[in-house]
């Protein structure tokens, strides 16, 4: 079988539904991973994927770009599905990614940003914005990130109907979400505040867009490349690397430190595993260590 033929027919089949469902992010990660594979190793045809091809491609990885234990486990992750389905399919008799072992993951706990770069990064955010409309989109945008803690897919996939207002919450649809679940997260008064300011300057510009995020001319979407622009410009100014998923571990760290209660945290991150979320009690544990180092008692023994 034509390997580019079973690829696009794989793809179709996640896509139409006859497989499992995968979120946007997901399916882009498939097809970048399944092009770089054939960049380095143009086979033609399914039954030239061999065990010995793959291990190259992985170790290829490792010594000329540097892949780390966690990028080497996201390819296989990205390839093994394609590779189950050629067998289900008849198109190879095993799946050649079986017999390579699995490098061992250190999982290292998430990085946060401190208050002290959250105010850096906010005041950079409010003065560094052409018009007013487009300061104001980005004090919300940023506020959703950081008080809400939605993935980037899920933020910029928000309509403007899925602020319920009467309610108070953002609702994540299952169509934008990693786990395919929809979700209603609370807005803090705060993150409100910025919303409904956003939201009436949309209503001034009569923005008729369904989507949420609006370019500063108010007249298309903001869109994901947008998104990576007004970071890498925000990161400039600031020194900081501004990683929207970041945001997402500093809102889920400053919950969890707030409140103890991480059934709430993985509520609102919309982990499917509650072991997923538990990484933030050792990010609370830690600091739980620093403030017993910085016990004044301790000097009296």
């Amino acid at each position: 079988m034509d390997i580019k033929q079973a690829h696009n027919q794989f793809i179709r089949e996640c896509e139409d539904g006859t497989l499992r469902r995968r979120a946007d992010a997901t399916m882009q990660s498939y097809h970048e991973s399944f092009r770089l594979l054939l960049k380095l190793f143009p086979v033609k045809a399914t039954n030239e994927l061999t065990e010995g091809i793959l291990r190259q491609f992985l170790l290829r990885g490792e010594r000329e770009r540097g892949w780390k234990s966690a990028t080497v486990i996201s390819y296989r992750k990205n390839l093994s599905p394609f590779f189950r389905w050629c067998v289900d399919r008849g198109y190879l008799d095993t799946n050649p990614l079986i017999a390579i072992p699995t490098p061992p993951l250190v999982k290292n706990l998430p990085e946060y940003y401190s208050q002290t770069e959250m105010e850096t990064i906010m005041y950079h955010v409010n003065m560094s914005a052409k018009t007013d409309f487009e300061r104001i989109r980005n004090v919300a945008l940023f506020g959703v990130m950081a008080m809400a803690g939605l993935r980037k897919g899920e933020l910029m996939d928000l309509k403007i109907t899925d602020l319920d207002w009467e309610n108070g919450v953002i609702r994540v649809r299952a169509e934008t979400s990693k786990s395919r679940t929809a979700r209603s997260v609370p807005m803090c008064f705060r993150l409100r505040e910025l919303l409904e300011r956003y939201s009436q300057e949309r209503e001034k510009r009569k923005v008729e867009t369904i989507w949420l995020w609006v370019s500063y001319h108010g007249r298309a979407r903001f869109t994901q490349n947008g998104l990576k622009h007004l970071t890498q410009h925000i990161g400039e100014r600031t020194g900081i690397r501004i990683k929207p998923h970041k945001f997402r571990h500093t809102f889920a760290t400053q919950t969890y430190m707030g409140s103890n209660d991480i059934l709430a945290v993985q509520r609102a991150l919309g982990h499917k595993e509650i072991t997923t979320t538990m990484i933030y009690t050792q990010v609370n544990q830690k600091q739980v260590h620093a403030s017993i180092e910085k016990n004044p008692i301790n000097s009296i023994f």
